[in-house]
């Protein structure tokens, strides 16, 4: 063979080398794509507020997430690859619960759709799979179980701007939660723990519930920022643990907090409450429901501090 017909025969068979190589490569990219378009799902949500929402736009898309209003209710339609759309609603629901200073929480959460009910003011329905009552208008045919009410009361409104700050917020949170530094990850889960209450606190009708669950939040607040403060100083004298209710004193004079109402300190509030049966207990739930909002907004405050030195984002 001379060597023309060897480089040929070189050539053909490198070129053969790569063609193969090549379609190898080609067959192993597309399955790799249609294994993640095989995991790409498309949940919907829907968030609550206390008293219906509003929305100051029709159809928006916000860090990949497409929301509208229905019926009162906040829908957010996204994708999701291998991820649980329930922890990415949750998540949201408490970040738009901070930015926008209003309690919001899931009614419901579906993989392709999520059944929202065009529920009047102040009434509550349950449906149940599979059903569609009456007033369901341009939904899909197949339904989530789910109850939605809302509370007599002036709705909230939303725009843009909150749900960009609060899409922002989540991503944070979430990030937060996958840190490598555990110390983080503690003190992340222990805050949203403490939103929750706080969101529980906000949506709840009665007065005098809404004064327990902030006050549960604010108590667990400050537990979890006295263990920071001891594992980062060491336990000594200065930290020892503080009687009677001066722990309230010194916590809401370090972030600037009304805790006092006429006259009684709110732990001094929630104790009467809880343990004095009589005149005193009825004095106490009197103040209680008076400014149960007011001590929200104050606990609010020092949850919003504490998140934004956390994640070190601006929460104002």
């Amino acid at each position: 063979m001379n060597q023309s017909a060897i480089r040929l025969r070189n050539i053909l068979c490198c070129g053969a080398a790569i063609i193969t190589f090549i379609h190898t490569k080609f067959l192993m990219l597309l399955r790799g794509a249609l294994t993640i378009m095989d995991n790409v799902k498309t949940a919907e949500f829907a968030l609550r507020g206390a008293s219906g929402i509003n929305c100051l736009f029709s159809d928006i898309e916000v860090g990949g997430i497409r929301f509208r209003c229905v019926n009162g209710v906040l829908v957010g339609r996204f994708e999701v690859v291998n991820e649980d759309p329930e922890v990415m609603a949750k998540l949201l629901a408490i970040a738009l619960s901070l930015v926008s200073g209003c309690g919001f929480e899931t009614c419901c959460v579906g993989v392709d759709s999520c059944m929202v009910v065009n529920v009047p003011i102040s009434a509550s329905v349950t449906v149940g799979l599979g059903q569609a009552p009456e007033q369901m208008t341009g939904m899909p045919t197949m339904y989530m179980p789910t109850t939605i009410q809302v509370s007599v009361g002036k709705a909230i409104n939303l725009d843009k701007e909150i749900l960009d700050e609060a899409v922002k917020l989540m991503d944070k949170l979430k990030d937060a939660l996958q840190s490598s530094d555990p110390n983080k990850r503690r003190v992340v889960d222990g805050l949203l723990r403490i939103v929750k209450w706080w969101v529980s606190g906000s949506l709840d009708e009665d007065p005098l519930d809404r004064f327990l669950k902030f006050f549960v939040a604010f108590e667990l607040l400050a537990s979890l920022m006295k263990h920071e403060e001891k594992s980062k100083k060491g336990k000594n004298k200065d930290h020892e643990e503080e009687s009677g209710g001066s722990w309230v004193e010194t916590f809401c004079k370090k972030y600037g907090l009304t805790c006092k109402f006429e006259g009684m300190r709110v732990n001094e509030v929630r104790n009467l409450i809880m343990h004095e049966p009589g005149e005193d207990r009825d004095q106490a739930e009197e103040v209680a429901r008076k400014h149960a909002d007011e001590f929200g907004q104050e606990v609010l405050k020092a949850i919003r501090r504490i998140i934004s030195e956390e994640l070190g984002v601006d929460m104002g």
